[in-house]
């Protein structure tokens, strides 16, 4: 009997509790009525339907894009390489190694002209007159051929003279001592060769070669600038 009444009394206290908790958080937390008539509404426009205003700036002319001295009315149908070579042929820059090139070949050509044959012809014809006697005429005529060999720095000539002389002096010269009477002529040829070799001083480099040498240096390293342009076009 004892326990069912302690039961009741518990049971009692917990409800009133809870019910007085209950009553205390809704006195400190009042509802606030919200007026929503006033509130305007969401206005969604869809960009399909509506569109800005096209502007157009005032005076406006659009830009002639025709270059002067070019025909746009026939086009004339060339290949991908024919394409490319008319853009080289009409690039400043390329065209400018070009000429350096060119320049420095004509260089390495002019210095190794040192080295080419050179043949000599020099005909004389001269008279001579002295009072009391008669007037003498010599002829000579002298040829000579002569060429530098790179290899070595030595260089020979070939020489081949004719003579043809009137006067005393230059007969006795020509026939040791021996002079013809009146106003006979003497006849005189010599041919020969000579050829120099320099043997240390000059035998490995010279002026010659070394010009050839700088100029060759300078003109490979012109064409290897002309085809590094080449490829970066």
């Amino acid at each position: 009997m004892k326990l069912w009444r302690s039961r009741t009394i518990f049971f009692l206290n917990l409800v009133f509790a809870v019910s007085a908790f209950s009553l205390h958080t809704f006195a400190q937390d009042p509802q606030v009525a919200k007026n929503t008539s006033n509130v305007p509404k969401a206005i969604y426009f869809s960009s399909a339907t509506v569109a800005e205003p096209e502007t157009k700036p005032s005076g406006y002319t659009p830009s002639n894009l025709n270059r002067v001295g070019v025909q746009t009315g026939q086009p004339i149908p060339i290949t991908l390489s024919e394409a490319i070579r008319r853009s080289l042929e009409s690039n400043n820059d390329i065209e400018v190694s070009r000429g350096d090139v060119r320049f420095q070949e004509t260089q390495v050509r002019s210095v190794s002209g040192v080295y080419d044959p050179v043949f000599t012809f020099s005909p004389n014809f001269s008279r001579s007159s002295t009072t009391g006697s008669a007037a003498t005429k010599d002829f000579r005529v002298n040829s000579n051929f002569g060429q530098f060999i790179q290899s070595g720095g030595g260089n020979y000539q070939v020489f081949f003279n004719n003579q043809r002389t009137e006067n005393a002096f230059a007969q006795a010269q020509v026939s040791s001592g021996a002079v013809t009477s009146g106003n006979s002529a003497i006849f005189s040829s010599s041919l020969g060769v000579n050829y120099t070799q320099p043997l240390a001083r000059n035998f490995r480099i010279d002026s010659k070669r070394l010009a050839i040498t700088v100029a060759k240096s300078g003109w490979s390293r012109l064409i290897r600038i002309l085809d590094y342009k080449l490829r970066r076009r």
